[in-house]
């Protein structure tokens, strides 16, 4: 009885996998709202019952408020966060250039360091969506053949198990080639050219 939603749940993986890993960056607002609403929903399970909230059925809609929030906040926030990451950065490269003494050569780099981050932001992004896709896609293929170790590995309560009883070796070098592959073909998909080979059409 348990194998045929996880399986449909383990093909739901597959594809979801797949989708992010070549299209993450294209479709980026949509998987950033998908992100926050999942955290924002987790965030409120783990913060709401310390603050005295126990029903379930209040707990179960404040935390959806909360992860609404966080899907709408979500990519604004990103943006912020990259910026203020590259911010630091630069700050610590500042730093180990003996540049520190100096108030504006710090806020320079700092100033500097965030735009570099907010600038390679796409790669980065592109990146990262290829990396999570290509797991989500390994997950998914070894839920298809078995489902009940998918059921142990996302059901709350339940130890953990492996997806497929198979060498990390071989999961590490699935994802990293597939995330290599995606993050080509996403880079190619989103480039500038793209832009150029559209113009050209019309």
């Amino acid at each position: 009885m348990i194998g045929g939603p996880l399986t449909v749940s383990a093909l739901a993986l597959v594809v979801f996998g797949l989708i992010l890993a070549f299209f993450g960056y294209r479709l980026l607002r949509f998987f950033l709202a998908v992100a926050g609403f999942v955290c924002g929903v987790m965030i409120g399970y783990a913060v709401l019952p310390r603050l005295g909230v126990h029903d379930p059925q209040l707990l179960l809609l404040l935390a959806l408020g909360v992860g609404i929030l966080g899907a709408l906040l979500a990519f604004p926030l990103l943006t912020l966060g990259m910026f203020l990451l590259g911010a630091v950065s630069g700050a610590l490269v500042a730093q180990l250039l003996g540049l520190q003494p100096s108030t504006f050569a710090l806020l320079a780099s700092m100033v500097i360091g965030g735009i570099l981050a907010v600038a390679l932001q796409r790669p980065l992004l592109v990146l990262l969506t290829a990396f999570d896709g290509s797991a989500l896609v390994w997950i998914g293929i070894g839920g298809l053949f078995h489902p009940l170790a998918l059921h142990r590995r996302f059901w709350p309560g339940t130890p953990m198990r492996p997806i497929v009883n198979i060498s990390e070796a071989l999961f590490w070098i699935f994802v990293l080639v597939m995330t290599l592959i995606a993050s080509g073909f996403q880079l190619r998909d989103t480039g500038p050219h793209r832009g150029r080979m559209k113009r050209a059409r019309e």
